[in-house]
């Protein structure tokens, strides 16, 4: 698994999962496709080699798996100030914070492609040496930042299963159980 080809492959993948997990969702991903897709591309990321020296790589690194990051570490910080497992799904993500903000399936992600956007064009710019890493690593803090602090302060329902906008794999067995109450 070297060159760009294993992650045009991810990526294509990925997209044809988009188009049938679109708002009404058809499919969903689940534990372990997410799992197993954050395996692919930590190994794709490892396999990667850079033409910048090794601080830019990791900046370029940092960029192109930034929305993982992003979401990952939002959820930690999330459940942990909580007193709740990390371990244990839930609604708290970016996406589910972003529809409790009033945006729609499409607008949320539309939200989320375009961070991917920004995020991955920006690490491939750095890895390419295309652009210096000092002269993205700094907005990419204070914006990451900014917006993990935003989307820390979006409320997160106690019962996340029966309160959440959001429909998941669950959604199912909340609208019978409530039917037959």
């Amino acid at each position: 698994m070297v060159g760009w080809r294993p992650g045009a492959i991810v990526g294509g993948c990925c997209l044809g999962f988009l188009v049938f997990n679109r708002h009404p969702a058809k499919i969903f991903m689940g534990d372990a496709g997410s799992l197993f897709l954050g395996y692919l591309l930590a190994v794709i990321a490892l396999k990667l080699r850079f033409v910048v020296a090794h601080p830019s790589g990791v900046v370029a690194l940092g960029l192109l798996t930034g929305p993982a990051l992003f979401d990952t570490t939002l959820v930690v910080i999330s459940r942990l100030r909580a007193g709740t497992s990390i371990l244990v799904g839930g609604t708290d993500h970016t996406s589910h914070r972003l529809l409790r903000l009033g945006l729609s399936m499409n607008g949320t992600l539309g939200v989320l492609a375009a961070g991917a956007v920004i995020s991955t064009t920006a690490g491939v710019a750095v890895g390419r040496g295309a652009l210096p890493a000092t002269a993205v690593l700094p907005s990419a803090l204070v914006g990451g930042a900014s917006a993990m602090f935003l989307m820390l302060r979006v409320p997160v329902a106690a019962d996340a299963s029966r309160s959440s906008p959001v429909p998941h794999e669950d959604s199912t067995r909340v609208s019978v159980a409530a039917a037959e109450a």
